[in-house]
């Protein structure tokens, strides 16, 4: 069985404010994609949170 990993919007809205902007750090954002997808749980209130603050919302490919 594969794990689940639920993320808080700060972790994902500090990486893209602070360290790895979408410009800056492609590979960093696709290789979360590519390794996070359908393991990487958002709740419904963390996804509106991010849906303010980040875009482009990237972040919807790996929840």
């Amino acid at each position: 069985m594969d794990k689940k990993y639920a993320i808080d919007a700060n972790i994902l809205i500090s990486a893209h404010r602070l360290y790895y902007p979408f410009d800056v750090a492609p590979a960093f954002w696709r290789q979360l994609t590519e390794k996070g997808s359908g393991n990487i749980v958002l709740v419904d209130r963390i996804r509106g949170e991010i849906s303010k603050r980040v875009r482009p919302p990237i972040i919807w490919k790996i929840a």
